[in-house]
């Protein structure tokens, strides 16, 4: 007697699975473009498969010693030509589209350091998991303490437009 209850429930179950798998199906043939969006652009919002990491102005001291790491200034067009790290090209959080395809053929295969304000953290982290993404650096990291740490640091400042 249990085990025909249990082929029922078990039967009842695939036909709920069968139902909601047809409806859906149904649902995105009926939207154009379809419910899910392509592969590519879901697996671009995902986080995750993104690390940044965060690097203190000591560490960014040292590989910039050893390694050629490119670095971008998120901050805005003022504070960039007031100062900005040396080298550093421009890529706004404000707009980063146009500065991500000027500057992609830059930052492709090598690792990037972004540079923001202390608040905007989460701004650079974000354009750092794009410039991986959509720009294809190699790899990606924030500056703990943003432009103030790099400036107690002493590390090397221009004045200009050079990486607009």
């Amino acid at each position: 007697m249990a085990r025909n209850s249990l082929k029922g429930v078990f039967r009842e179950l695939f036909f709920v699975v069968l139902t909601g798998l047809a409806l859906g199906a149904a649902a995105d043939a009926a939207v154009p473009g379809g419910v899910l969006r392509d592969w590519k652009t879901l697996l671009r919002d995902v986080d995750v498969l993104v690390p940044v990491q965060r690097l203190s102005a000591r560490r960014v001291k040292d590989l910039l010693a050893h390694e050629e790491i490119v670095v971008v200034d998120g901050r805005s067009v003022m504070a960039y030509r007031s100062r900005h790290p040396q080298g550093a090209l421009q890529i706004l959080f404000a707009d980063p589209d146009p500065g991500l395809m000027r500057h992609a053929s830059r930052v492709a295969g090598k690792a990037v350091l972004v540079i923001a304000e202390t608040h905007q953290a989460v701004q650079a982290r974000d354009l750092a998991q794009r410039l991986v993404r959509e720009a294809g650096a190699r790899e990606a990291a924030t500056l703990i303490g943003g432009w103030e740490g790099w400036c107690e640091e002493g590390l090397p400042v221009s004045e200009g437009q050079e990486g607009l």
